[in-house]
């Protein structure tokens, strides 16, 4: 909450936060976080439907339903908006077979979307044609993850995706980025990496 603070502090943006599953699995629990970044100034949200738990990796459709239609529901009450951005993690936790994975993502969006959400994220999907295929038998605007393998945003944009997402992606690629300075710089003592896509320092104060 207080990273998230900062950052609405910062921006002048709409800002959307990723609450991953709610940091609970008690709906009054993940009611009151959200009810928390709403008052921060949120104006969207992601959940996921993901558990983080070996035995049990993914909630079932009507848990997680619930848990949304509970959000949607408060949300409502207190007359605030808020976008729900439902994730879907069938393909990202690879438990599945691409068939049966594309069946069950194609019927969580359903019911999520009745539930209340406003979009559905699909995590871990790259292939052209799955794509369209989720676009086409999703009836809610649909949120992809970029990433290697990705069709442009052109061509995702004719496709009738309405949403992309970079995810951790621009800061593993800065880590990446270190990583080469350092072994370049331990191996042959040259700077080429660190220099070459440097932000010049006089332009980098006028961020601060």
């Amino acid at each position: 909450m207080d990273s998230i603070r900062r950052i609405v502090s910062a921006v002048n943006l709409p800002l959307t936060a990723d609450i991953e599953a709610g940091y609970s699995q008690n709906i009054e629990k993940i009611l009151d976080v959200v009810r928390e970044v709403l008052e921060i100034g949120v104006v969207g949200i992601n959940i996921e439907d993901s558990t983080g738990i070996k035995e049990t990796p993914i909630l079932d459709i009507p848990t997680q339903a619930a848990k949304i239609r509970a959000i949607r529901n408060m949300v409502a009450t207190a007359k605030k908006t808020l976008v729900i951005n439902a994730r879907i993690d069938l393909f990202y936790l690879g438990i599945y077979d691409i068939q049966r994975a594309s069946q069950e993502t194609i019927e969580r969006a359903h019911a999520y979307l009745k539930a209340g959400a406003d979009c559905i994220f699909i995590f871990g999907v790259t292939d052209k044609e799955l794509l369209r295929k989720l676009v086409n038998e999703i009836p809610g605007p649909v949120n992809f993850l970029a990433g290697a393998g990705m069709p442009s945003v052109a061509e995702l944009k004719l496709m009738g995706v309405r949403r992309l997402s970079l995810g951790s992606g621009p800061m593993r690629a800065a880590l990446g980025t270190l990583e080469q300075i350092s072994q370049e710089l331990l191996k042959d003592g040259t700077y080429k990496a660190m220099t070459e896509k440097a932000v010049p320092y006089g332009e980098l104060q006028k961020f601060f």
